[in-house]
Formats: C-alpha cells, sequence, structure tokens
C-alpha cells in the first residue's frame, strides 16, 4: 500500500503546478535560457506561460538542492524582469514640447486672418 504521505505530498504538487518528473525543471530552464535569445523570443515565451512555468522549475530545483538549477533559471527571471522594465520605460508616451509658433495650417495675422 502506498504511504499517505506520498501521495498526499504528490497531490500537493499536482495542485500547485510542480513537476511530478525531476527531468522538467532542467528542460524548462533550458527552453527559457534559449528563449532569451532575441526579445521577440523572450515575449512569445512569457507569452506561451514560460515565465510561470519557469518560476516552478526554480522552485522544483530548490526543492532537489539543485543550486546550479536554480541560479539559471533565477537569472533568466531577471533578465526578464530587464525586459519588463525596460519595455514600461520605453512605453510611456512622450508628450509635443509646447511651441510659441502659430501651426502651419492657421493664417498668420500678418496675412490678413
Amino acid at each position: 500500500m502506498t504511504d499517505p504521505d506520498t501521495v498526499a505530498t504528490a497531490l500537493a504538487r499536482l495542485a500547485d503546478g510542480d513537476f511530478p518528473s525531476r527531468e522538467a525543471p532542467t528542460r524548462v530552464v533550458a527552453e527559457a535560457e534559449t528563449a532569451m535569445g532575441s526579445v521577440d523570443s523572450a515575449a512569445a515565451f512569457v507569452d506561451a506561460g514560460g515565465e510561470a512555468s519557469l518560476r516552478r522549475a526554480v522552485r522544483a530545483a530548490e526543492q532537489d538542492g539543485n543550486g546550479s538549477l536554480v541560479e539559471r533559471g533565477r537569472d533568466v527571471l531577471a533578465a526578464l524582469a530587464a525586459f519588463r522594465d525596460a519595455a514600461e520605460r520605453t512605453e510611456r508616451p512622450v508628450e509635443a514640447p509646447e511651441t510659441s509658433s502659430t501651426p502651419l495650417a492657421q493664417r498668420s495675422s500678418r496675412e490678413g486672418a
């Protein structure tokens, strides 16, 4: 008969979205590292739910005591955060500077407007 504690742990991991296989975190981190090759592939990775999978992979690696995989995963998470911060800085609208000149579409007072 299966140990109830083992079953409870396995069910909790499934409910949390943790990996049942020890190979999966390694695969997810490797895919995440590959996705960092360009901003477009990193965005596609995030859009496909990869960031959440990567966070779960890092958690699983922590539980396994796999420090090098944890570090690699955290490096990718840091890169994603840096991409997000850069995108937020560049997406701010730029306000047009105030000018005192007459718009080209209007006649000036010298033209008898």
